[in-house]
């Protein structure tokens, strides 16, 4: 709907640079003259399609790879100390050592976040399904002599939904946090500053002319993550 709803053309030159707000310009211009409402509202999906893609993503990686971590408990076990060492990586290394070996893009992003995400998910999937694996329905289904992999997902994934939904939004919160790293400092990143984040950045010199160039797009990413914080805390609530 933003783009829709966009007055100008966001990427034509309407003004000089950093004009304040006023008439036509409810937010003012950048440092290219361009409408920084129309760039507010065109250019705020990359935050939030691909957080939301790549959580979706890592979620399926993540929960297919916990329970398979907790049927196999000899080689999950193994894997785990790999997968601690894998979380011990800081995230902003991750992302700039793939962000400068993948082409810039959407594509890149998706990649970054989801393999950023996609452990944490493993690892948490296998911590709450690894008590169940000592429940008395498990053990009656042991005992037909139903597989362990096949015990996981059907018996135990029914019983992880709620905490995961809690974990999704913290999830979706982390991949916003790494999309608008990206995006400041320039690492696999959309490209021609159509990201909020990258608006950000290359309206800070601006700032004293016009702060609504900077101040916009950092309420959109404000407002979104506590948006989407909220909503899933009240989603898991219900369930």
């Amino acid at each position: 709907m933003g783009p829709f709803a966009a007055p100008h053309d966001p990427r034509e030159s309407m003004a000089v640079a950093f004009v304040p707000p006023r008439g036509e310009f409810l937010l003012g211009t950048d440092q290219l003259g361009r409408d920084v409402l129309s760039r507010v509202l065109s250019h705020g999906w990359p935050v939030l399609v691909v957080p939301l893609v790549s959580v979706v993503v890592a979620a399926l990686v993540g929960v297919c790879g916990g329970l398979l971590l907790v049927a196999r408990r000899g080689r999950g076990r193994r894997v785990v100390q790999v997968l601690d060492m894998v979380l011990a990586i800081p995230p902003m290394l991750t992302l700039i050592v793939l962000g400068y070996v993948l082409p810039p893009g959407f594509g890149a992003l998706l990649v970054v976040v989801t393999v950023i995400n996609a452990p944490f998910t493993a690892r948490f999937v296998r911590s709450l399904a690894d008590g169940y694996f000592d429940a008395g329905f498990v053990e009656v289904s042991l005992v037909e002599g139903d597989g362990r992999v096949a015990i996981a997902f059907r018996e135990v994934l029914p019983n992880l939904w709620v905490p995961l939904l809690g974990d999704l939004g913290n999830r979706f919160v982390a991949a916003m946090y790494v999309v608008v790293s990206a995006g400041f400092l320039g690492v696999a990143a959309i490209g021609d500053g159509a990201d909020w984040a990258s608006m950000i950045t290359d309206s800070l010199g601006g700032l004293a002319l016009n702060p609504a160039a900077v101040i916009a797009p950092a309420a959109g990413i404000g407002l979104l993550a506590v948006g989407v914080n909220l909503l899933g805390d009240q989603w898991a609530a219900r369930r």
